[in-house]
């Protein structure tokens, strides 16, 4: 009993290394494996809606309606998404919803990280806090380095509180959930394997 224990232990530690080995130094084909396994998700509108619905409570404190919160996320059925904040946990909630509808995201948290994640892969969308600690390079000066690192795909912001509804690089700002996340399923449109009816 013991011998057969240790060879399940050897096995289960050798797929582990495999898995990390391919992980690590394939990454670009892991991530398009990922993609293609993503796509074959039960279509969770339900569990995204929960995702959605605490992240308006949070930050609109309201409730959203059940029927338009759905509408919106059926309009999600896939993509790739670049989101950078130096606080990734304000947008988790955000982030879950969008990946329990099969998006694709990758969390930056400056600009520097933001442009190599750019120069790696391609994106549908890249959304983007504005405000950075003190001697950091701010939000806005992303989409000058993003299109100079040649990514072309729409950049917003999401802030905690917005000023205005444009950026200075003409780019939109959202600071509720719920714009966000319409203009969210105009701008992944057409990018994952069909949106629910």
């Amino acid at each position: 009993m013991t011998a057969a224990v240790e060879i399940a232990g050897m096995f289960v530690a050798l797929a582990l290394f495999v898995f990390l080995f391919v992980a690590i130094f394939f990454r670009d084909e892991f991530r398009g494996l990922l993609r293609r396994l993503v796509g074959f998700k039960v279509r969770a509108t339900g569990i995204s809606f929960q995702f959605l619905a605490k992240a308006v409570e949070e930050k609109e404190k309201r409730k959203l309606p059940r029927k338009s919160g759905e509408k919106t996320l059926r309009k999600i059925a896939g993509g790739t998404v670049l989101w950078v904040d130096d606080v990734p946990f304000n947008n988790r909630l955000e982030v879950r919803a969008l990946q329990v509808r099969g998006v694709l995201v990758d969390v930056a948290t400056s600009n520097e990280e933001a442009v190599a994640f750019a120069r790696k892969g391609d994106y549908d969308l890249v959304l983007s806090d504005i405000g950075r600690p003190a001697g950091e390079e701010t939000g806005v000066k992303l989409p000058a380095r993003l299109r100079a690192a040649d990514l072309r795909c729409p950049i917003a912001f999401y802030v905690g509180k917005v000023e205005g509804d444009r950026a200075p690089s003409g780019d939109p700002v959202f600071d509720r959930p719920t714009p966000l996340f319409e203009f969210i399923a105009k701008a992944l449109a057409g990018k994952g394997a069909g949106a629910d009816k």
